[in-house]
């Protein structure tokens, strides 16, 4: 019994992590990726060709649908789901 409602419980997150991936742009997972390994939105700018105003832009946006607070949780959910 337990093992079954181990494995339920890992078909409610993969379905939980699927739906969340549908939500966020490739440039949104792009960016939050490049925040995880520790750059600013300068040097994110700068690497991707886009003004520091669009990746902010970007990060706000992806922040908002993955419901995270600040840049800190935004990393910790990205290293944890993509």
């Amino acid at each position: 019994m337990m093992r079954e409602l181990v494995s339920k419980r890992e078909k409610q997150e993969e379905q939980a992590l699927e739906g969340r991936d549908h939500l966020l742009t490739a440039r949104e997972m792009e960016i939050l990726q490049m925040v995880t390994a520790g750059y600013s939105n300068a040097r994110i700018a700068d690497q991707l060709g886009i003004s520091p105003l669009t990746v902010k832009s970007h990060f706000y946006n992806a922040r908002k649908k993955i419901k995270a607070p600040g840049r800190l949780q935004a990393a910790l959910w990205a290293i944890k789901n993509l």
